[in-house]
């Protein structure tokens, strides 16, 4: 399913693209934004089982933290009515907060939470890719387009974003049975629970890409040619949601096992954005940006695997899911081109 999503993205871009330059009388358009970044939010990976009368409960649930500072460089170009924009940010090596790690294993009441624990998170590698087609559609009248105009932007996006986490130092608190010395299972706050000091548990590394299609409605309000203020809706039309999840059982973090987990979903994606820019001159401008994203539970299978071996196994009772939502802002300079006509 993954390579005839990426084929009609590319075939959807080319075409689109390819029509746009066609026109040689059309009005061209071209600008170049150097941007820098803070993302800030959580992202959610759950384990789920079903018991004897296929009632669901949760086994697992991890929150990683995000704290991610990227540079990045985003292009725009296009004729007239129609613009193609892409974009490229990458995140910086640092600190990402804390990884929050609980597990529901009483088998006799599967509401306990027997196990908790708390690491220390450092983003390991951030990316995210962004094409965009867009559509200009003014709404309001050439004799006031120069002291306000409004346009509406219809668009449709294919983002891809990937993180690369590792969660280290953690300190626990364990009263499944195996842990204590009362012969049965306590929750993960009482007393008969085994507490482990920081560090003397192993660590965790988890990967997750996002490969979404996202169909959007925006609105640009310029003031006197100089103000700039946009505000823009998208919803996933279909995203595919791909996790490694690494499970270490010595300090070296070379054995363990290995948790992937594929999960798709239709409009269970939202992004909200809003951003303002003034024009200094004729070709430079300054902005900020803010973006909301909030992702509903996502469901999938798992499988698992020995980390040293090759192959992984479907994991029958139980199904992956995935969540998150995170607040970016970003302030840029953008120089643009406009009033020039695209010549062969």
């Amino acid at each position: 399913m993954k390579r005839y999503f990426f084929t009609f993205i590319v075939f959807f871009f080319f075409l689109f693209s390819t029509t746009a330059e066609s026109d040689s009388k059309s009005l061209f358009h071209f600008s170049i934004k150097p941007l820098y970044s803070f993302e800030y939010g959580t992202l959610n990976e759950f384990v789920y089982s079903k018991d004897s009368d296929q009632n669901i409960y949760k086994l697992s649930e991890l929150n990683w933290t995000v704290k991610n500072h990227s540079i990045g460089l985003s292009a725009d170009w296009g004729v007239k009515w129609l613009s193609f924009c892409s974009s490229f940010s990458y995140g910086l090596n640092g600190p990402s907060g804390n990884m929050y790690d609980s597990d529901w294993q009483d088998e006799s009441d599967h509401s306990i939470k027997t196990e908790y624990s708390i690491s220390d998170n450092t983003l390991n590698t951030f990316s995210n890719l962004e094409l965009s087609l867009l559509g200009r559609i003014p709404l309001t009248p050439e004799s006031i387009s120069k002291t306000f105009s409004v346009t509406y932007i219809p668009s449709i996006k294919y983002c891809n974003s990937y993180y690369n986490f590792s969660a280290k130092d953690a300190e626990g608190w364990y009263g499944s049975s195996r842990y204590t010395t009362l012969g049965y299972t306590v929750p993960y706050n009482s007393p008969n629970a085994k507490h482990f000091l920081k560090g003397e548990l192993m660590g965790i590394d988890y990967k997750r890409e996002h490969q979404i299609l996202f169909f959007g409605e925006g609105v640009k309000l310029q003031f006197y040619e100089r103000l700039n203020l946009f505000v823009n809706f998208d919803i996933s039309i279909f995203s595919i949601i791909e996790s490694v999840d690494t499970h270490y059982t010595n300090k070296e973090r070379t054995l363990g096992t290995d948790y992937r987990d594929t999960m798709t979903g239709y409009f269970n994606i939202i992004k909200v954005s809003s951003a303002i820019d003034y024009q200094f001159n004729k070709k430079l401008y300054i902005g900020a940006n803010y973006i909301f994203t909030y992702q509903a539970l996502t469901t999938g299978n798992t499988q698992s695997k020995n980390h040293t071996l090759d192959e992984y196994y479907l994991l029958k009772n139980s199904f992956a899911g995935s969540s998150g939502m995170t607040h970016n802002f970003s302030i840029y300079l953008k120089y643009a081109l406009d009033d020039l006509y695209f010549i062969y």
